[in-house]
């Protein structure tokens, strides 16, 4: 018997990519405009150096010196994906990744995310 917990957590595609965004800033005044003061701010986003992000032809990982530079805190969290089968993870890197998603051959993936988090202070801003 193992002696930790396994949890499963659904993937959802983040509705919000940084990716290609010249100034974030103006991303990140929004959110500090509608959170309440000593609310917490959480931003998930793509670590990388894993099998997942290894399928991307593009770079997909985050950069953490932007946001340690924000006053935000992060951690790396180490998840994966487990699918049915291969044709079900061929399917979903083909949909995210093209031709090169098409290459795996397994149905465990490494995938590691990267939560960044800050408590507002808006006396502080």
């Amino acid at each position: 018997m193992s002696n930790h917990t396994e949890k499963l957590i659904p993937f959802y595609a983040w509705a919000f990519f940084f990716d290609g965004i010249k100034d974030i800033d103006d991303g990140i005044s929004e959110v500090e405009r509608v959170v309440k003061d000593g609310g917490r701010i959480i931003i998930v986003d793509n670590y990388g150096d894993d099998e997942f992000c290894s399928y991307s032809p593009n770079d997909i990982t985050s950069s953490v010196a932007p946001w340690v530079q924000r006053g935000f805190e992060y951690e790396v969290i180490h998840t994966e994906f487990i699918f049915d089968n291969i044709q079900e993870a061929k399917e979903l890197l083909t949909f995210y990744f093209g031709e090169q998603g098409s290459q795996v051959n397994k149905t465990t993936l490494e995938y590691k995310v990267v939560a960044y988090t800050k408590v507002l202070n808006k006396a502080n801003r």
